[in-house]
């Protein structure tokens, strides 16, 4: 169980510093694709 809290936690911080790059990448790339 403890593991998978960690592995659950570890993604859960890898998308929170990951989004605003994806999002910035996105935004960059395709300035005019909607959402």
């Amino acid at each position: 169980m403890a593991l998978i809290m960690a592995m659950q936690t570890l993604r859960l911080f890898s998308i929170l510093l990951t989004g605003p790059a994806v999002a910035r990448f996105i935004s960059t790339y395709a300035p005019r694709q909607p959402l």
